[in-house]
């Protein structure tokens, strides 16, 4: 039988280990919820962007367009500059939504990955 003393020391070290175990949990989610708050982030900024630059190209895309068909009109006919004119507006805003598009998918997955791997190796450590 183990006397008191052991006993003490035994419970000691169990609520000594409890508390290491919770301090590396709650260290281990603060991490994932700042790698989550990471991703939201970039997420927010890909779409700023995405959307800054859409607004930029209605007003680009339309004095280009006026000033590409009045100057193919020079040796085309009207219907033929303002057909080239769209069509190479659409070929640029497809490009840029393509990249725009991209950004987002990158920063979609909001798993913290980092987290995730550690709580595995630590999981994987104690088995």
């Amino acid at each position: 039988m183990a006397s008191s003393a052991a006993k003490g020391i035994i419970s000691a070290l169990v609520q000594s280990l409890l508390g290491q175990v919770m301090n590396v949990v709650r260290h281990e989610l603060d991490i994932a919820r700042e790698e989550v708050s990471d991703k939201i982030k970039g997420l927010g900024v890909g779409i700023g962007v995405v959307t800054f630059a859409a607004s930029l190209f209605t007003v680009a895309i339309v004095l280009l367009v006026i000033a590409g068909v009045a100057a193919l009109t020079i040796i085309w006919p009207l219907w033929l500059s303002a057909l080239v004119a769209g069509g190479s507006v659409l070929l640029i805003a497809l490009i840029a939504l393509a990249i725009g598009v991209s950004k987002i998918k990158q920063n979609r997955d909001l798993r913290p990955e980092r987290a995730m791997s550690a709580y595995r190796s630590a999981r994987a450590y104690f088995n």
